[in-house]
């Protein structure tokens, strides 16, 4: 420290006085700022001054002396120093450089495997870069979610911006195993949801619902999760049902043999039902419908033909007379079933025919022929039935019994016996003769062999009356006669 003495002197009317005074002259404090700095919008700074005269030191602007703040802009910060009275000041800027601007984009969500391109906006025209190998503006595929980070640097202050990249799953699904079916198959295609997304199947086909293809084709169904898909594709392959015809429906009789030929129009396996073989004749016992089946692919077809098995008619019939006699040969006949779609053909046996269904026809006056006659009933299905049946001509019954005769030798009237001139059965004849105490004294079974009049010993009988007793069938109705009466035995 410096001191000087100043004097002043006071001059009045010629006289004067003086009076002095010491001053000390104390040194500027010594004191520096620092040198300026430059930082980035954010960061910290720590002014420190060089206290060096080691005075009392103050920062404007709130700063305190060696404690670090964060400046908002660019500013000149100055320090004072204040020793013995005397102060100093010296002065710092900081420069506050902006954070450059940068946009990393907005958040992306892709699926599994497939690229993405991240491009930063870069508005301060900074230098950027991207972690995890990624260049901007240039196709990657990442591989799993993952937040990528871009930074731009601009006069030393860098900044920085993330943007997340979701990784989706692919959901899985199933449409199942390829299916053949036959044409007009119902088909239902259940897909095997395993990711639970939302499914939905082309061809205007629904999950789970009944429907029927026409063709052959691909059904592709896709799962939608998160915006991901996946699809996958089933075949149907669709089979045309073969052709058959089972041909004409058919009508037979009875015993009648049918064929079955299907018409098996594309080469199938072809069978029938109920025992029948393709071109092999049966005999159908009763009306039926018979079905054919024909294979082919897996596919099978069939068609029907009726075999209509119509009963025979039946060729029954009655006459009248059932037994015509000699004395009336006129026959009328009947048969037992009508129907106005029968024909009729007689044939009488005696050279006359008739197609009427009650016919009249007349016998020679022959006693004892037989005539066959003969009826064909024909049903308006070509069915016929025919009967055959015999009508004999009979005699009548005429016989004479005498009452007496004469066993002599003249030769006349010498047996007894009836005399039967037609409408007897010689192979049912019995006579007995008895005395008058009822012994049997002669007995035939032959019309021929008349009672001579004798015993059976061969002894005459003597004159007188005696009973016989005759017994004989008729051949007209079968009927078994007995006679009883007197003979009387002349000498």
């Amino acid at each position: 420290m410096d001191s000087i003495l100043y004097t002043v002197t006071s001059v009045l009317n010629g006289c004067s006085n003086t009076d002095s005074v010491s001053v000390n002259v104390e040194p500027i404090p010594v004191i520096e700022a620092g040198v300026n700095q430059t930082i980035c919008s954010g960061g910290i700074v720590t002014l420190t001054a060089n206290n060096i005269s080691g005075g009392v030191i103050s920062w404007n602007n709130n700063v305190i002396n060696s404690i670090a703040f964060t400046p908002l802009n660019t500013m000149t910060y100055t320090v004072t120093s204040v020793l013995n009275g005397c102060m100093n000041t010296d002065s710092v800027s900081v420069n506050v450089n902006p954070l450059p601007l940068i946009n990393a984009g907005e958040d992306q969500s892709i699926c599994s495997g497939d690229s993405v391109t991240l491009t930063a906006i870069n508005t301060s025209g900074g230098i950027i870069s991207w972690d995890n190998d990624v260049n901007d503006n240039v196709v990657f595929n990442p591989l799993t979610t993952i937040v990528y980070t871009v930074i731009s640097v601009v006069n030393g202050c860098s900044n920085s911006d993330s943007v997340q990249v979701l990784i989706n799953p692919i959901p899985i699904v199933d449409a199942g195993q390829n299916q053949v079916i036959c044409s007009g198959d119902p088909v239902v295609l259940v897909a095997n949801n395993i990711s639970e997304g939302v499914i939905s199947w082309d061809n205007d086909v629904n999950d789970n619902v009944v429907f029927y293809p026409v063709t052959t084709s691909d059904y592709i169904v896709t799962s939608v999760l998160n915006d991901c898909s996946i699809s996958d594709t089933i075949e149907i392959q669709v089979n045309i049902l073969p052709l058959v015809d089972a041909g004409s429906d058919q009508v037979v009789c009875v015993g009648d043999q049918v064929i079955l030929v299907a018409n098996n129009l594309n080469g199938g396996l072809i069978s029938w039902d109920s025992g029948v073989n393709d071109s092999i004749m049966f005999v159908p016992l009763n009306t039926f419908i018979y079905t054919v089946t024909v294979s082919l692919n897996g596919c099978s077809a069939t068609d029907d033909v009726l075999v209509t098995v119509n009963e025979f008619p039946s060729a029954e019939f009655t006459f009248s007379p059932v037994v015509p006699t000699v004395e009336s040969t006129q026959v009328h006949f009947a048969p037992l079933f009508v129907n106005s779609n029968y024909q009729f053909q007689w044939n009488f046996g005696n050279g006359l025919y008739s197609t009427i269904e009650n016919p009249t026809t007349e016998y020679p006056e022959l006693p004892n022929v037989s005539y066959e006659i003969e009826l064909i009933v024909i049903d308006a299905n070509g069915c016929s039935d025919t009967i055959t049946n015999v009508v004999e001509v009979a005699d009548v019954l005429n016989y004479f019994v005498p009452n007496a005769f004469t066993p002599d030798a003249d030769q006349i009237n010498t047996t007894f016996q009836p005399v039967f001139t037609s409408g007897f059965d010689p192979q049912d004849y019995h006579l007995v003769i008895f005395n008058r105490w009822g012994e049997i004294i002669f007995e035939s079974f032959n019309n021929n062999l008349g009672w001579d009049g004798t015993y059976i010993n061969g002894t005459p009988v003597q004159d007188g009356v005696y009973v016989y007793l005759i017994e004989f069938g008729e051949l007209l109705t079968d009927k078994r006669n007995k006679l009883y009466g007197h003979v009387t035995v002349i000498k």
